[in-house]
């Protein structure tokens, strides 16, 4: 960034900061413990607060405090420059204080004077600077002007109010603090993140009307469901702080026009004080990778069609600071060479095409890091890029294709070895929220060193069980898609490094597992403790099977039926454990399309198979609405729960689609499966009011709903009472559908009794292996068990309900075990989590 030269210039106005009192009464500051402090009491107070008696260098931990603000206004109405710091304490604020020692609030109030120039009002340390003393220097015209600026062009009025939803030491957050009281509006203050639900409580009880965040706060503002939530205060939404995808910008502007609301996209560097371009919402959605005209005031212009973008206007910096001697320097630019790439399109705006400082000259190639991360964001992947002239390095969330730097390589035309790539679940950002760039380079490094030298036993898991992924030390089964079958060969491969795991092992990461290793072997005794829903799972296909057989037992209902009963519900409790945060996520139709590849194609091909068999099919099974009719085949009657689940599975994922729903699931899931289980019991009991259950049999997915929220309320309600009820829930169900003296009581009481009371089950190792196959294989077993019946029964006459059990099962794991050897050894293009199972 070069700097050009301009002749000092003295300020004799404050602005917004000396008017304070010209407000009145109006609310200024509305506290977190709901005081209102007016703008008179707060002139007052600032005029109040204790500095010492000559003009001196003052260091603020600038919190979203009513003390901090108070201390800021105070600073800037006495002419005492200040600096305004997250804390104190970190590595910027002790680097900060070693270099400049400056007074702070509760030291003694005998702080000598400083050579200080007259127009230094603030400074603030530059997102670049960590554990630097480097500042960028503002005068108090820098700060009255850009407040007065934005002010203008948001068009803020007195009745206005904003939040601290972004750090007051951040110039973004700074500015929101200043536009509104130079407009006679308020602020609320409060610490809360924007991903508590404490934060949409005070926005609605408040009232507020303008809502700021950088582009990660827009992330979170998604998965907190704004676009869902009533705030008919919300008149404005600001977003600053590094570029917003252009399709982000698009969703929100439309949402806002419609919603009566205005989206500002703006641009600008703290060497700006704050601001320095916005895009009018009106051309948001036409024109959403720009960032659009000058603020009032200022002026913008490109070197070249295509060059760095040069900003002048009263709100650019006087200088940086390196030492206290810069202090007493005045003014010394009239331009702010910002250091990004522009162009201006025809219509006369501006739009950023990269950084000048973000290259890498690889091969006698110059290769734009803001071009690698806008091509990987093209292909689906969220990416930071950084490097140097001996490589670039990229640090990617989630899953990414095999061959990554092979295929960036080929694009970019430079060697594969070019591209040093890692994994992992957030990428890393600087208080601001902006991205870390320096962070995502250091931890691509150290993967790569940890990756080379230490891989470990748990590491080698990990890499076996996600075959084709990028894993990083932070990941974990969970976050990683990892389903209900592949937890089973994922946890017992554990135990025979580990030991016996604890409870919470699908959400620990690989290095919390790897911690857990010792130095020896565990010993392995002759029991194995298996989690009780792979014994349940196993024990009810055994009786889906026999059931199928046509085997019977005497008494009272002589039967057995009830395994696709508990099936059901361990298909809720599984959703519930493994795929929950990715149907609470943008992943919720994937996890609807992998269940459907994974499970209904298979079965597809088995329903052609029989209709080519028959030389007839069905349409009602072929759309997979079969158990919607009444009308079974004879081979293909069981296969009603396949549909069944389908549709419980389409229904969840539509439930998690509502705002409102996916908002209550993350913030109170536990409120979220009661009302889920309430909803699926009014659908129940309207089902059994208004369709003729005794053609239906209790098969569609009105009756079966309620037991996957059971299920799903089972993995989610943990307290003993709790569970009871649960119990009490499934045994009143199941005698409304089938009575008391039916299995069906027993499977339904039976399933989550156990997975709620008993959460492993020790069994001798043998019992143990061929639970843990069967459990595994479920699903192949379902599939394929009419096959077997049959060919052994239909065909043959071979009526031998237990030796057909044997058979079936045995194909079963076979397939299983193939399909799992398959999948290890295919590399896939894009490796993504897999789907539940039920």
């Amino acid at each position: 960034m070069s700097l050009t030269a301009a002749p000092p210039c003295h300020d004799d106005l404050i602005g917004f900061a000396e008017a304070l009192a010209s407000h009145g009464d109006r609310p200024a500051l509305i506290c977190a413990d709901g005081r209102v402090i007016s703008y008179a009491a707060l002139a007052a107070a600032a005029d109040a607060a204790p500095l010492p008696p000559v003009r001196c260098l003052v260091a603020l931990p600038m919190a979203a405090t009513p003390d901090a603000v108070i201390f800021y206004l105070a600073c800037l109405r006495r002419r005492y420059p200040v600096i305004l710091m997250d804390d104190t304490d970190s590595l910027v604020g002790k680097a900060v204080r070693a270099a400049y020692a400056p007074w702070m609030p509760g030291e003694p109030l005998t702080a000598a004077g400083a050579d200080l120039h007259p127009d230094l009002a603030v400074l603030l340390s530059t997102s670049g600077s960590t554990g630097s003393p480097k500042l960028v220097r503002l005068s108090a015209r820098n700060i009255a002007s850009n407040a007065a600026s934005i002010a203008e062009y948001l068009g803020i009025v007195p009745t206005d109010r904003a939040v601290t939803s972004l750090p007051l030491h951040y110039s973004y957050g700074l500015s929101v603090l200043n536009s509104h009281l130079a407009a006679g509006a308020a602020i609320l203050l409060t610490e809360t993140s924007v991903s508590d639900p404490a934060f949409w409580q005070q926005m609605e009880a408040h009232g507020i009307t303008h809502l700021a965040g950088v582009p990660h706060a827009y992330e979170l503002f998604e998965r907190m469901g704004l676009r869902g939530r009533a705030l008919p205060a919300l008149r404005t939404l600001t977003q600053a702080g590094g570029r917003l995808p252009a399709d982000m910008v698009q969703t929100y502007a439309e949402w806002a026009a419609a919603c009566g609301k205005r989206f500002f996209v703006m641009y600008g560097q703290t060497e700006a004080t704050a601001r320095i371009a916005y895009l009018p919402p009106d051309l948001a959605v036409t024109h959403a990778d720009c960032i659009g005209i000058a603020i009032p005031g200022g002026s913008l212009s490109a070197t070249e069609p295509m060059g760095e973008l040069v900003y002048r206007g009263p709100n650019v910096m006087m200088g940086y600071a390196s030492a206290p001697a810069d202090l007493a320097r005045g003014p010394e630019l009239d331009a702010l060479h910002t250091g990004d790439l522009a162009e201006q399109t025809t219509d006369g705006l501006f739009r950023i095409t990269g950084r000048m400082s973000r290259f890498s000259k690889l091969f006698g190639l110059r290769v734009s890091h803001d071009a690698v991360e806008a091509h990987l964001a093209g292909r689906g992947i969220a990416a930071l890029v950084g490097g140097d002239d001996k490589a670039l390095t990229i640090l990617h969330t989630g899953p990414a294709p095999v061959g990554l730097a092979r295929d960036l390589a080929a694009h970019f035309g430079l060697p594969a070895d070019a591209f040093l790539t890692a994994a992992c679940t957030e990428l890393p950002r600087l208080p601001t929220g902006k991205p870390d760039h320096g962070g995502a380079r250091a931890m691509v490094l150290a993967a790569q060193a940890d990756a080379s030298e230490n891989p470990g036993d748990v590491a080698a898991v990990f890499a076996r069980s996600f075959p084709g992924r990028a894993i990083a030390p932070d990941d974990s089964f969970t976050t990683l898609g990892g389903d209900s079958l592949g937890h089973v060969t994922f946890a017992i491969a554990l135990e025979d490094i580990i030991g016996q795991l604890p409870g919470d092992w699908p959400s620990m990461s690989l290095s919390a597992l790897a911690a857990l290793q010792p130095a020896a072997p565990p010993v392995r005794g002759w029991l194995r403790r298996v989690d009780s829903d792979l014994v349940v799972r196993a024990a009810a296909i055994a009786g889906v099977v026999l059931v199928h057989t046509g085997v019977h037992v005497a008494g009272p209902g002589a039967g057995i039926g009830g395994g696709a009963l508990a099936l059901m519900i361990l298909f809720g409790f599984n959703l519930a454990r493994f795929q929950q945060q990715r149907l609470l996520g943008a992943d919720r139709l994937r996890v609807v399309g992998d269940f459907f590849r994974r499970v209904m194609l298979p079965y597809i091909v088995i329903l052609l198979a029989y209709g080519l068999y028959k030389q007839q099919l069905d349409w009602h099974l072929l759309l997979l609405v079969g158990n919607l009719f009444g009308h079974f085949g004879d081979m293909l009657e069981p296969y009603w729960f396949l549909e069944a689940v389908a549709q419980c599975l389409l229904i969840t994922a539509g439930i998690m689609a509502v705002p409102a729903a996916r908002t209550l699931a993350a913030e109170r899931p536990k409120a979220f499966a009661v009302a889920f289980l309430a909803g699926a019991a009014l659908l129940k009991a309207g089902g059994a009011l208004l369709l003729d259950q005794q053609q239906l049999q209790h098969r569609g997915f009105d009756a079966n709903l309620a037991y996957v929220a059971l299920g799903w309320a089972a993995a989610v309600l943990t307290r003993p009472a709790h569970r009871l009820a649960l119990i009490a829930v499934a045994a009143v169900f199941a005698m409304g559908d089938w009575g008391m003296a039916s299995s069906r009581l027993a499977w339904a009481v039976g399933v989550l009794t156990v997975i709620g009371f008993v959460p492993r089950i020790a069994l001798p190792r043998p019992a143990a292996a061929l639970v843990i196959a069967v459990a595994k294989a479920s699903f192949m077993i379902y599939l394929t068990h009419l096959i077997v019946i049959n060919l052994i029964e239909l065909r043959l006459g071979y009526v031998a309900p237990y030796a057909t059990l044997v058979m079936a099962v045995a194909l079963g794991v076979v397939l299983q075990q193939a399909q799992e050897l398959w999948a290890a050894r295919t590399p896939r293009p894009l490796a993504k989590p897999a789907a539940p199972a039920p």
